[in-house]
């Protein structure tokens, strides 16, 4: 009785292919970290902004990682318009409404 196995061949191509997909798959990964890194940043500036309305004072949020420094009123508005960019996303803060926009 003969035991078969795999040759050196098929074992090369069954390689070369998981090889293909994985590269295939590394920039949808990527994608999906820096989405999430972009509503990370949303929801900060967001909590911020929740808690000058709640406490009815000016708040300061600040993020190191972004550079970036906003003051919200006690009514929730943004004292400076703002945008930033972030991973080639755009998040837009407006002016006197304290409305986040993200735009790709």
């Amino acid at each position: 009785m003969r035991i078969r196995g795999f040759t050196l061949l098929e074992s090369l191509l069954v390689l070369f292919l998981i090889s293909v997909l994985t590269l295939l798959a590394l920039p949808t990964a990527h994608r999906f970290r820096n989405v999430t890194t972009v509503a990370q940043v949303v929801d900060e500036i967001t909590d911020a902004q929740f808690e000058a309305i709640r406490d009815c004072k000016s708040v300061l949020y600040e993020n190191d990682r972004e550079n970036l420094q906003l003051y919200f009123n006690r009514r929730g508005n943004a004292r400076k318009a703002n945008t930033l960019v972030i991973c080639h996303e755009k998040v837009i803060i407006s002016l006197g409404t304290g409305r986040l926009y993200v735009k790709r």
